[in-house]
């Protein structure tokens, strides 16, 4: 039986899960009285909020700047309130036009390493009906709304007069093709 399936040890095991149920007649529920904790250590029961969400805003946030709330994911799990809909699964599903349980599949799904074109798969599953220009673009739109964009500016030597401008990764490149040089010959690290 593998009881934690997941990377922050939820069970995922069904009878395993049944173990936790208060209710006598649960197929399983026995299970509870067989787990014993090992000599000076204890059981602790506890049902955290989005945790999942949280340990990956923590961590993001750790190494984008060293503050919790430093992304807009993190800003969103720090912030945000499912009752006034700006937690990050609401805002998603507003953004995209999918319902909040949606969003959660496509939020969690992105915590362990989905990419764009995986939720461009998932728009088109939940709306069969979405074209794929149309999915790339919610997903684009979704994926700016709750990371962010990366922006470079450029360093003090290059081009004087353009100086104060942000650049977005295409543009970047674009100004390094037609300078013939890299991007760190060029721009500050983002």
């Amino acid at each position: 039986v593998v009881v934690c399936g997941t990377l922050t040890r939820r069970a995922v095991e069904p009878t395993w899960m049944t173990a936790s149920n208060a209710l006598g007649e649960r197929v399983g529920s026995e299970l509870r009285a067989m787990i014993k904790a090992p000599p000076a250590y204890c059981l602790v029961g506890a049902d955290v909020d989005s945790q999942e969400l949280w340990i990956a805003s923590i961590i993001g946030d750790a190494y984008l700047n060293k503050q919790h709330g430093a992304t807009p994911f993190g800003w969103m799990t720090l912030s945000g309130q499912k009752s006034d809909g700006t937690d990050m699964h609401s805002v998603t599903a507003k953004a995209v036009g999918i319902s909040r349980n949606q969003a959660k599949v496509i939020n969690y799904a992105r915590i362990y390493g989905a990419g764009q074109p995986f939720a461009e798969h998932l728009l088109k599953q939940f709306n069969p009906g979405m074209s794929s220009t149309e999915a790339k673009q919610k997903a684009s739109k979704m994926f700016s709304i709750t990371k962010g964009k990366r922006l470079y500016m450029l360093k003090k030597d290059v081009l004087p007069n353009l100086m104060q401008r942000t650049y977005t990764k295409y543009g970047a490149k674009e100004v390094c093709s037609l300078y013939g040089k890299s991007a760190e010959d060029i721009f500050e690290k983002p």
